[in-house]
């Protein structure tokens, strides 16, 4: 996984962001994501970074493919 983020406790919000934030996603980056999506987040808080760092498109994409299913089962 990304080594930033095991030397910084970043948020869920900014952990799911940086796990979106590439075009390929392996089966392990997969399944955190889904994780992420699926537990109770602060969605306003993951758009306004993913907004500030022009991710939302990527953000969107990426949870659509791979977490469709637990972004609608999470608060």
């Amino acid at each position: 996984m990304n080594s930033l983020l095991k030397r910084v406790s970043a948020s869920p919000e900014a952990e799911l962001l940086v796990h979106c934030a590439r075009l390929e996603i392996d089966a392990a980056r997969a399944e955190r994501i889904r994780t992420l999506a699926g537990s109770t987040l602060n969605w306003t808080r993951l758009l306004s970074l993913a907004q500030r760092h022009a991710l939302i498109p990527l953000l969107f994409f990426q949870l659509n493919r791979v977490a469709a299913d637990a972004c609608l089962q999470s608060n």
